[in-house]
């Protein structure tokens, strides 16, 4: 992928613009470049990778961690796309694999991956384990609020598998799954 943004880089027919979920938009193209473009990213599997990936997978976001920081606990960036991997079979195991839940990681407190914006925010506390957050609203405008800590990843995904479930047997109509987690998190105190 990177040699396709790279050789659409170097046509000079585009801009490019990152987003702060880490979303890379390719603008400025004139309609007479836009087949060139495209093409470019078909013969790279752009297209096919982004038209492919999950809703979950699409609403991620992570902070660099180890090796590039030197605050960081856990794995963030490179360990977020394999556990998404993970996670994607339960969502579908509920009819889930279309909500747009924000799921955001990072390898230490000090948050650079918005962990504590999100649905369900990840946050290193040592190689491998994690404290979960839930009750995050979609749009990053409440902040969520611890729920288990140091979780391995077995524990994660039996944990989201058990919320998920519950989602999926006592949401509202249309309610988001921040929300009702934030919902849920308020019956049990």
């Amino acid at each position: 992928m990177k040699a396709g943004l790279l050789k659409i880089a170097q046509t000079g027919k585009a801009n490019f613009r990152f987003t702060c979920n880490q979303n890379l938009i390719l603008a400025d193209i004139d309609e007479k470049d836009k087949p060139e473009i495209e093409h470019i990213l078909k013969e790279y599997g752009i297209l096919d990778y982004t038209n492919g990936a999950s809703a979950l997978r699409k609403n991620s976001v992570a902070c660099v961690a180890l090796n590039t920081c030197s605050l960081a606990l856990a794995e963030a960036q490179r360990y977020l796309p394999s556990l998404v991997t993970k996670i994607e079979p339960i969502l579908e195991k509920y009819g889930l694999q279309e909500e747009d839940i924000t799921i955001r990681m990072t390898g230490c407190p000090n948050g650079c991956g918005r962990s504590p914006n999100a649905e369900i925010g990840f946050v290193g506390t040592a190689y491998g384990k994690y404290n979960l957050h839930i009750g995050g609203d979609r749009l990053g405008m409440r902040l969520n609020t611890k729920y288990k800590e140091n979780l391995g990843e077995e524990e994660i995904l039996a944990t989201l598998d058990e919320l998920f479930g519950i989602y999926v047997q006592k949401r509202l109509a249309e309610e988001t799954f921040g929300d009702f987690s934030y919902r849920y998190l308020h019956t049990l105190n």
